[in-house]
Parts: C-alpha cells; sequence; structure tokens
C-alpha cells in the first residue's frame, strides 16, 4: 500500500545555523525516499520577528506539494532551535517527528554567523566586535537592517550560542530517542558515517552514491550592488516573477541560483585572541550543562589556546 501524502513534514533539521546544516541538507535530498523544500521555509516559532511577516500554513505546505508516496518531508530551518515556542508547535502539528539538531562550537559558530549574514545582506555592521556590542540596542529594536531576512532575535549572537537551554527543550518535548544530535567536529571528520546515523534515524537505507563535497563555505559577494537588488526586490518585480515563472519552488531555485552566482569563497579571517577567550569564558558553564544534558565531552570546546 502507497504512502498517503498529507505535505506533513516527517522530520525537522532544526540547526544551529553554521553548523554544518547546508550540507547535511545537500546530502540528505540526493536520497530518493527523501524530499526537501528549499530551505529556511520558516513557519513555526510564533516568538520571532520577521520584518516581511511569517508564511500562512497553506503557503508553507506548497513547498512541500511535489513530495512523492514513497518520500519522507523534511524541513531545514535552523533557527527552530533558538526559538522558545518552535519545539511545543512542531510537535502539536505532527506529533511523532524526527529532530535532527547540528552543534558546533559556540564562539566559532557565532563568528561564522555574523560572517555569513555579512554575505547574505542579513548584518550591516561589518566588524564583529561592535556587531556583539550592538546587542543591547537591537534587542531595544535599533540598528535592525532594512531587509533583515532572519527573525529579529538571531541578531542576539550570544544568545543563540547558549545550546543548552535550546537542545534541552527539544529532548523534553520530543523524548531523547526522537532528537538526534551531530556534533560540528563528528561531521567534519566522517561526514558519510553522520549521513548514515541520520538514515537510521529516520528509517531508511542509505544509498552509496552521495556527493559528500562541502557546502555553504565562507564566502563573500562578488557584487555588492548584486546583493542590494537580490535583497531588495520591488514589488512590481517579484509580481513580474510570478507571471514569467508561476511554480513558486522554480522562483526559490532560481533566486537560490543567482545567490551562488554572486558568491565566491573566501578564507575566514582569524578571531582575535582577546576576544576569542572572552567568548569562551561566556560560554563555559552553558557548554558544561550541554556536557551533562547529552553525555557528551566537550573538552574541546573548553581548553582552547
Amino acid at each position: 500500500m502507497k504512502k498517503e501524502i498529507n505535505h506533513k513534514p516527517d522530520f525537522f533539521i532544526v540547526g544551529a545555523p553554521k553548523c554544518g546544516t547546508t550540507s547535511l541538507y545537500y546530502y540528505l535530498n540526493q536520497h530518493q525516499n527523501i524530499f526537501l523544500a528549499a530551505k529556511e521555509r520558516y513557519y513555526f516559532g510564533n516568538d520571532f520577528t520577521f520584518l516581511e511577516g511569517k508564511s500562512s500554513l497553506s503557503h508553507y505546505l506548497s513547498f512541500f506539494k511535489n513530495a512523492q508516496p514513497n518520500q519522507l518531508i523534511g524541513d531545514a530551518s535552523v533557527w527552530y532551535l533558538y526559538s522558545k515556542t518552535a519545539a511545543e508547535e512542531i510537535k502539536a502539528y505532527k506529533a511523532n517527528s524526527k529532530i535532527i539538531v547540528m552543534l558546533r562550537q559556540p564562539t566559532d559558530m557565532i563568528y561564522s554567523l555574523h560572517q555569513h549574514q555579512l554575505f547574505n545582506g542579513n548584518e550591516n555592521i561589518v566588524d564583529f566586535k561592535k556587531a556583539l556590542q550592538a546587542q543591547v540596542e537591537r534587542k531595544k529594536g535599533y540598528q535592525i537592517p532594512a531587509k533583515l531576512g532572519c527573525p529579529i532575535e538571531g541578531l542576539q549572537y550570544q544568545q543563540v550560542g547558549k545550546y543548552y537551554k535550546q537542545v534541552k527543550r527539544y529532548i523534553e518535548v520530543f523524548g531523547k530517542q526522537n532528537v538526534h544530535i551531530i556534533w560540528f567536529d563528528d561531521f567534519k571528520k566522517d561526514a558519510k558515517a553522520e549521513y548514515k546515523k541520520v538514515c537510521t534515524i529516520l528509517n531508511i537505507v542509505p544509498i552509496e552514491n552521495i556527493d559528500f563535497s562541502v557546502q555553504n563555505k565562507s564566502q563573500k559577494a562578488r557584487s555588492n550592488r548584486f546583493t542590494k537588488l537580490l535583497k531588495h526586490r520591488s514589488k512590481k518585480a517579484i509580481s513580474l516573477s510570478k507571471i514569467l515563472i508561476p511554480s513558486r519552488n522554480l522562483r526559490y531555485k532560481l533566486l537560490d541560483f543567482f545567490w551562488k552566482m554572486n558568491s565566491v569563497e573566501v578564507e575566514k579571517t582569524a578571531l582575535s585572541k582577546n576576544l576569542k577567550q572572552h567568548l569562551d569564558h561566556f560560554f563555559l558553564e552553558d557548554i558544561e550543562k550541554l556536557e551533562t544534558l547529552t553525555g557528551k565531552n566537550l573538552d574541546g570546546w573548553k581548553n582552547r589556546n
């Protein structure tokens, strides 16, 4: 008997950002028994503030309508982990969902996140230290970039990096057996092994002919002007694109193509030693709580020169 398609996601890659989620998405999307919509199709997370508002349920589900009866449906939206309400909302919507969490040393993560936000036009403070200093004002609603594509709350970099309560929330809501954690260092060392673990959690047979190349490396824009055009599309341009390209999925794929065309890989500059030590100390207590929660030895996150 064929599986009845209800177009509700079966599993969620909930974050954190810059922890390998794009690569995992790319690997899983090559599996014939998995259907993944374009990343970051937010519907859950009612505590978040989006400048352009949130998707309706019908709009959200439309991204999964092309899934086939033999496919598991996945939603990869990296801010769900940080949300205080998304776990309960997902549970209420699809109680038996599988949750995939990806975690990276938090200082490294938020520094990489800031660089990525600069590239995609979600950040307008180039200096990382100054962006951290701006967190207080941004929490009050000031100094927010004009066309912010992530939740305003996502500019609170240091809070994004405090994983303990975020992970604990999902474990409490879904049960430890339904929350699979991938540690960035393990993923970087052997992506194929981690991919196979995910297939086991999803109860599908892994396929062998997977391209395991790394995705979403450090990038900068070839043209800042073109980045602004992509971020600040006029209503007239959007309306015209809907007429010329009726398929929403195709429009998103085309937009993604333009983003990739406008990007070039760069070597990430090193974080200053003093700021790195300051942030490592800031995250230390949270890391220790995360160790207790997960049973994972995180000495490599704590004892750094």
